[in-house]
């Protein structure tokens, strides 16, 4: 059903359970953000693809929209919905039976056909909706191409909390405590990190941290983009009413030196943003706040947490031991011309990249030569 028509009370509140209930949690395609994204970053052409049960329980939710372009080619594909703050691709599917609802959904799409293929980003390789529609897909004869294969950093909780001793070597530990003594010197007063969600005020700090550094002045930040921040405060105002916001802070009775946004889902944790106070940036209150976000998942009771951050996000990888593998999957659904085609789409990607590259280099050199 499209999204820009109204969701009724019954939909949304079996969307809500299947999102509570998932056999993976993906907080980025629940209900609230999902239709919050719609509202206020623009959902045009989205739509939400359903699977229900004999009883009108929801068994699959997944938001799509289509695509004339595809990784660089004109390649039309129907695609799972990402925006610019959703970290995970995969689709909400019950855990009863996900196969048989997978299933379901890959009969509609073939006998529907919006595009040669289904495109799912981000989606955890090693996890069991990866599982249950690779075997719901051999059932039917159908073979995915993975694609694009990443890894970011992820934590999973440890007896014991030895999650630097691999990673951070002890000087520089020593360093980091040093920093935050110096930090407290700087603000005039004691800091700690606590949890400010039960206070919407909290919100509101975010925002203007945010927009006080690096992305506001590169219009990257919510304040600086018009509806990103109703967004934000919509997302978290519901995460609040369900127990599942996390909003850390670090510093004293003053201004915060950063704050980190975190949503709980199922037995994880999502890092949702950042932010810190620019001015303190010698002090590192992000790096400082990160080794807080750790020992805060470790004295909770969660068994993961992602980061959801950039592959290549140096300072996360360099906390953080352990790695998330995520993938793409190419599903197709116009029978063996489409597999066929869904399988060279990677080497053709990787051809357009190398000409793309090597024609970035010959343009560095030309305007190199002419500068000299």
């Amino acid at each position: 059903m499209p999204l820009g028509t109204a969701v009724g009370p019954g939909l949304r509140a079996g969307w809500a359970d299947l999102t509570a209930t998932a056999l993976e949690p993906n907080p980025f395609f629940g209900p609230d953000a999902v239709l919050a994204a719609s509202r206020h970053l623009g959902g045009e052409g989205v739509s939400l693809l359903c699977v229900h049960d004999d009883a009108d329980r929801l068994r699959v939710a997944l938001p799509v929209c289509p695509a004339r372009r595809y990784a660089h080619l004109p390649v039309p594909v129907l695609r799972a919905w990402q925006h610019d703050y959703s970290f995970l691709g995969t689709p909400l599917v019950s855990a009863h039976d996900p196969v048989g609802a997978l299933g379901e959904l890959v009969d509609f799409l073939i006998g529907e056909r919006p595009a040669p293929w289904l495109a799912l980003d981000l989606l955890a390789a090693d996890g069991p909706v990866v599982a249950a529609l690779l075997q719901a897909l051999r059932l039917r004869g159908r073979w995915p191409t993975p694609f694009a294969p990443t890894r970011r950093a992820w934590l999973a909780r440890r007896p014991q909390p030895t999650y630097l001793a691999d990673t951070v070597r002890g000087t520089h530990l020593k360093e980091l405590r040093r920093l935050r003594r110096v930090l407290s010197r700087q603000l005039g007063e004691e800091i700690a990190t606590t949890d400010v969600a039960a206070d919407p005020a909290g919100v509101e700090e975010f925002l203007a941290l945010e927009a006080a550094g690096w992305k506001g002045r590169a219009a990257t930040a919510f304040a600086r983009r018009p509806g990103h921040d109703a967004f934000f405060r919509s997302v978290c105002t519901a995460a609040r009413g369900q127990g599942s916001l996390q909003l850390l802070r670090l510093g004293g009775d003053g201004p915060a030196a950063a704050m980190k946004c975190n949503l709980r889902a199922g037995p994880g944790v999502f890092c949702f943003k950042i932010a810190y106070d620019e001015e303190l940036a010698r002090c590192s209150p992000g790096v400082l706040l990160e080794l807080d976000n750790i020992d805060w998942f470790h004295r909770g009771d969660a068994e993961w947490m992602d980061s959801c951050a950039d592959p290549n996000n140096e300072m996360i990888n360099r906390l953080w031991p352990d790695r998330l593998e995520l993938t793409t999957l190419l599903v197709p659904l116009a029978g063996a011309r489409g597999t066929a085609a869904a399988r060279t789409l990677p080497t053709f990607t990787r051809v357009s990249r190398r000409l793309r590259d090597r024609w970035r280099s010959v343009a560095d050199g030309l305007t190199g030569s002419a500068r000299r």
